[in-house]
């Protein structure tokens, strides 16, 4: 029950995660370090992915539009303008195509077919050609409002993950403050009891029992023995200092 308890009081404190490397690395289930930004962040790079999935499809539906526009512009009688056109969109065509890949066979072909239906002299094609055009700029509509949505969310998202490192970076100073008192008056109360019990030793050496013992058998060899108490005093004069020597006195003194 104890280590279960000890356990639990580390995985409350440092959290738990998935080892840096492996299948699976980097995945973090519980941290505390990250209590605001954790939700911020998974928030985040949601609708970031969003936003990029959008991008993608919105390059997509650019490079079929060049192509419907190169297939269209054979079709235009030869003058300076449609020159520079087609060598803008040739452009434009392989950069895409590069980018993104070749459309596919089927997609060339319903390109050809739109541009052809669009251009015909028959106006049943040309309406049948117009609804495949309507279709296809509905599609765009609703996609370029998605990347704006998208685009509005992601940088309310990013805004809200500052505003969640900032409070977790307040925490974290906090915290490191709380610390630093905490260890400031572990060590101040460390280093009074160390000079305190110094002190009292000093104190019990200097006051207490052995300048007492010493007083009391100079005192009494005074008065049975003068010599050996001269002796005696005689020793103690070398080797303890004027402030023991006095309370040693004094203590004598009292006990005779």
């Amino acid at each position: 029950m104890r280590r279960f308890v000890l356990a639990l009081i580390l995985f409350l404190s440092v959290g738990c995660s998935t080892p840096g490397t492996g299948a699976g690395a980097g995945v973090t289930w519980y941290n505390p370090t990250t209590w605001f930004s954790g939700s911020a962040g998974r928030d985040s790079a949601k609708i970031g992915a969003q936003r990029d999935t959008a991008k993608d499809k919105a390059i997509e539906e650019a490079k079929l539009a060049a192509h419907e526009t190169s297939e269209a512009l054979k079709s235009v009688p030869d003058s300076r303008s449609t020159d520079v056109a087609r060598d803008s969109n040739d452009t434009t065509v392989q950069l895409l195509d590069q980018a993104t890949g070749v459309p596919s066979s089927k997609q060339l072909n319903d390109i050809k077919e739109k541009v052809r239906l669009l251009t015909s002299e028959l106006a049943s094609e040309r309406a049948e050609g117009e609804k495949l055009r309507k279709e296809d700029q509905t599609r765009i509509d609703k996609l370029s409002n998605k990347l704006t949505e998208l685009e509005s969310a992601k940088a309310k998202a990013d805004k809200d993950l500052a505003a969640a490192f900032e409070r977790e970076n307040t925490l974290a100073n906090q915290l490191r403050n709380e610390r630093w008192w905490s260890w400031f008056w572990r060590i101040t109360i460390g280093i009074t009891a160390i000079v305190g019990f110094a002190g009292w030793i000093y104190v019990r050496l200097t006051l207490g029992g052995l300048p007492t013992a010493l007083g009391k058998s100079i005192s009494h060899l005074r008065s049975s023995n003068p010599v050996i108490a001269e002796q005696l005093t005689g020793v103690l004069d070398v080797n303890l200092s004027p402030a023991e020597q006095k309370m040693i006195a004094m203590i004598s003194a009292l006990h005779r």
